[in-house]
């Protein structure tokens, strides 16, 4: 968020920031002035199916709306994110004041963890006094002429872990909390930096190592899942198997589909001399 509105704004004079530019901020009881939101900034959790919006201004002595209701003393904007059939709605609250512009934060919270602070969505907006120019008995419904700017609300979809719940267990009631310790299994590195948890596969990391393969109904496995010899020809020191082709075969290697392709090539067999 801007320290500095009014030198933002003649930055911005020609664009309609915070909005896209393909704005075109009508509704029925007005058009929007480009001085009334200075800025915005904030997060969605939501799934992005409609672009962050300003749906609709509620004055202060507007009428009785369940979905928009009115606030006492204060211009009510409603920013709409999410689903398309059920968006998440932010309420930011603009105070009628002598000091502008005025910063306002909308908190949608999860009502999944009523003890604790997990928020839906967040709305940081700046108004600019021209908010006063509307009148305070009237409501502004916006629909689809008030998309924000992408860059404005940063979609935190499928981003990040607010709980983690024990598997192969029941009851509802079985989620972690608290400090949490995660180790590796099978094959699995877990790399904790900062407020970034990283789960990478690693042959042979984590607590339980490599995964013993089971082809056997009591579950012993000589291979371990891997390949020891092939015709009983081992692999280098290094764990490298070679395949060379004689005559009358191709060998076709393909990195890239981690195959390889062994063929019965007749154009190699120049290389025989048959004895009468």
């Amino acid at each position: 968020m801007t320290d500095s509105p009014l030198e933002f704004l003649n930055e911005n004079v020609a664009r309609r920031y915070p909005f896209a530019e393909s704005a075109a901020l009508t509704s029925e009881g007005g058009d929007l002035s480009d001085a009334v939101v200075l800025d915005v900034r904030g997060f969605s959790r939501e799934r992005p199916e409609i672009s962050p919006r300003l749906a609709c201004i509620v004055g202060p002595a507007a009428d009785v709306d369940a979905t928009y209701p009115a606030v006492a003393n204060a211009y009510a904007f409603y920013w709409e994110m999410g689903a398309a059939d059920n968006p998440v709605r932010v309420c930011t609250a603009i105070e009628i004041t002598d000091t502008w512009p005025v910063y306002s934060t909308g908190v949608v919270r999860d009502s999944h963890f009523p003890d604790r602070d997990v928020r839906r969505a967040v709305i940081q907006a700046v108004v600019g006094s021209a908010v006063q120019d509307i009148p305070q008995n009237h409501r502004l419904h916006f629909v689809d002429t008030a998309p924000l700017e992408n860059s404005t609300v940063d979609c935190l979809y499928r981003a990040q872990i607010d709980d983690i719940r024990i598997i192969h267990r029941t009851g509802p009631t079985e989620v972690l909390s608290g400090d949490v310790q995660l180790r590796g299994g099978y094959n699995t590195a877990v790399q904790a930096s900062g407020n970034t948890l990283r789960i990478l596969p690693a042959l042979g990391a984590g607590e339980l190592g490599r995964f013993v393969g089971s082809n056997s109904p009591d579950g012993s496995s000589q291979c371990a899942g891997r390949i020891i010899s092939i015709n009983g020809i081992g692999a280098t020191k290094r764990g490298e198997f070679y395949l060379r082709n004689g005559p009358g075969v191709e060998i076709i290697n393909y990195p890239d589909l981690h195959k390889i392709v062994i063929k019965v090539a007749p154009e190699a067999l120049s290389s025989i001399t048959c004895k009468q």
